[in-house]
């Protein structure tokens, strides 16, 4: 980027362009490299109804699958959901409800900031090297010093971030006509919440390497060191209680609610 104060030479010539073009200066497309073109997903739900004339159920369950744009799969969202309800009468007068729902939410992807490895995908310059002297077992110690992208988006090499949240919520109630007074009702109402968090996130050292042509060996160059597992898990519950009567009735022209 240059500007009137300072002037900065292009990054590559004419002819180091002209060869790249041609295929003649061998490069590597580093965003292509870690990026694929599309991202699969996929969603499933069944619902089942049914019951009789004092008794009636509702049954829904669902999964749902996404995968990430990284090259190396590690990305991943999933969720499973279920919810069942159930009601009907227990016998005269006396009508019951139950309601449940459960969701679980599973999510990966890597362990450092995605933003960051694009930014190294985007400094590295193409021409150098994808692996020290062309050595898929050792990843290249590049100029920058910047971490590989490959290692970046690998769980294998530099960790991950696993997220695990459940919710389940419920209510269970019980309204009862009371025989002796037109109208009247009573219901008792229960309301219990679980909310379960859970995330595993595990920062891998690993090394690049620079080849040494006189020694013939691979120097090591540490990254993403130490090594460090975190773990955190929060839970929190709430309950509901509740008693409630109700007068309805018709008295001539007059509706008492």
């Amino acid at each position: 980027i240059s500007n009137r104060q300072q002037v900065t030479a292009p990054r590559f010539s004419k002819e180091q362009l002209d060869a790249l073009y041609s295929g003649e200066l061998p490069f590597t497309d580093y965003l292509k490299l870690i990026l694929k073109d599309n991202a699969d997903q996929q969603q499933h739900n069944v619902t089942i109804t049914g019951g009789s004339e004092k008794i009636r159920y509702f049954v829904s369950g669902g999964y749902f699958k996404e995968s990430g744009l990284f090259t190396s799969n590690m990305e991943y969202g999933k969720k499973y959901n279920l919810r069942t309800s159930v009601d009907g009468e227990l016998f005269e007068g006396l009508t019951f409800g139950v309601n449940l729902a459960l969701i679980n939410s599973i999510s990966n992807a890597p362990n450092g900031a995605v933003w960051n490895t694009f930014k190294n995908a985007w400094q590295i310059d193409p021409t150098e090297n994808l692996y020290s002297n062309n050595d898929p077992a050792y990843l290249n110690q590049y100029i920058g010093a910047w971490d590989h992208p490959l290692a970046q988006i690998s769980q294998t090499l530099s960790g991950y971030n696993l997220t695990n949240d459940k919710f389940l919520t419920s209510t269970f109630y019980l309204n009862y006509k009371v025989p002796f007074v037109q109208g009247l009702s009573t219901k008792i109402l229960y309301a219990y919440d679980n909310n379960y968090s859970f995330n595993k996130s595990f920062r891998k050292q690993y090394s690049q390497y620079n080849y040494d042509q006189i020694a013939q060996t691979q120097a090591p160059f540490v990254h993403n060191g130490p090594s460090r597992l975190n773990e955190f898990f929060g839970q929190g519950r709430t309950n509901d209680l509740q008693f409630s009567m109700n007068y309805q009735n018709k008295i001539g022209l007059h509706n008492i609610n």
